[in-house]
């Protein structure tokens, strides 16, 4: 099944020029026209405020904003204009800490760098059909953290209550 994805507009937020680059032309080869790209989270919190966006994809270590802190605002700020905006985090800081900060602050997903574009565009299009719901609460803010695996099974098997039958087989 096709999407199209003309009319997404995509906020890239990179310290690194080459980086925007190639994310810019990856996005324009899947059809996507409207790409905004600023070099650091704080630019990318006075460009969201003046210019609404469908997705961000943020990288991590910048300055003076970094990618969590960026996202810590977006999702908790009274400022925030959409706080429900998915956002993709991309980062050469694939560590469990970092990768359990993005999450805590929200994340929709997160690619490690060096990325594949095959791997990239499995986000991004994971990202943009996810139908998660979106989780407020006091600590935390963002996309269900929970997945559902529906693999046929009735909610009392996944929950365990085969054990007995898992065990002896």
């Amino acid at each position: 099944m096709a999407f199209d994805l003309s009319k997404l507009s995509i906020l890239v937020v990179d310290d690194s020029r080459q980086m925007r680059i190639l994310l810019r032309d990856i996005l324009k080869t899947m059809g996507i026209n409207s790409i905004y790209e600023v070099s650091d989270g704080s630019t990318a919190i006075e460009m969201i405020k003046m210019q609404s966006v469908d997705m961000i994809i943020i990288d991590q270590h910048m300055k003076p904003v970094t990618g969590i802190e960026f996202l810590h605002w977006l999702r908790q700020s009274p400022e925030s204009p959409n706080p429900f905006t998915p956002v993709m985090m991309i980062t050469g800081d694939s560590t469990r800490a970092v990768t359990q900060a993005a999450r805590d602050a929200g994340v929709s997903a997160f690619v490690a760098k060096p990325m594949s574009v095959h791997n990239f565009i499995n986000k991004l299009m994971f990202v943009l059909k996810d139908s998660r719901k979106f989780i407020k609460a006091k600590t935390y803010a963002g996309p269900d953290r929970r997945f559902r695996v529906d693999n046929g099974l009735a909610q009392a098997a996944r929950r365990g209550s085969d054990k007995k039958k898992r065990v002896n087989a």
